[in-house]
């Protein structure tokens, strides 16, 4: 037991380290790596890390590439804390930051309507009836934000099988009047039925 407990920690401090390397050359490249625009190359900085992510570190990312774009509440942290064998977080951030640019903006100026093809099949509006209207699976979908409970049955996930290293679905929030997205949760897939 006090070696598998040595090896997770040992794990956790090489992500932490490797997470603290990632900001500081975020902070480097920042004043440096430019399109001619003065801005930073996002998506080449992203391919560059990608392989080296978990979905914490994944939305410590997205917090320091676009802070103007996206707030993930302590929720998200903890839930993706539990996610760290899900395997696919280079497809993660590729569509987190989707998410919190390109559906953001189509959907503050077009709708939902019209954003939601950006997702593609990764994304959904709502969940089932069922969910919705059962008290406790609707409950597994709320957070805190601003001190108030907010529903977040909109979602992006990749994967469909029952397994955390397989499948995540990511729960959210646009919050208009501020212009960003509200991530409530990371995870494994929530319950779609009463047990």
């Amino acid at each position: 037991m006090d070696a598998k407990h040595d090896a997770v920690v040992f794990e956790k401090n090489k992500i932490e380290v490797d997470l603290e390397r990632l900001k500081y050359d975020i902070r480097k490249y920042h004043g440096k790596a430019t399109d001619g625009d003065g801005d930073v190359d996002v998506e080449k900085i992203i391919s560059l890390i990608s392989n080296r992510l978990n979905p914490e570190s994944v939305l410590s990312l997205l917090e320091i590439l676009i802070p103007n774009n996206v707030e993930i509440l302590k929720s998200a942290f903890s839930s993706a804390r539990n996610s760290s064998k899900f395997k696919h977080n280079h497809r993660l951030i590729y569509l987190l930051y989707k998410l919190c640019t390109e559906y953001l903006l189509e959907y503050l100026e077009n709708g939902d309507n019209k954003a939601k093809d950006i997702l593609g099949d990764a994304y959904s509006a709502n969940e089932s009836e069922t969910v919705e209207r059962s008290a406790t699976l609707s409950k597994m979908r709320e957070f805190d934000y601003n001190g108030q409970k907010i529903k977040m049955f909109q979602h992006v996930g990749i994967g469909t099988a029952r397994s955390k290293s397989e499948t995540i679905r990511i729960h959210f929030w646009v919050d208009r009047s501020k212009r960003k997205i509200i991530i409530g949760y990371c995870g494994e897939h929530l319950d779609v039925k009463s047990t």
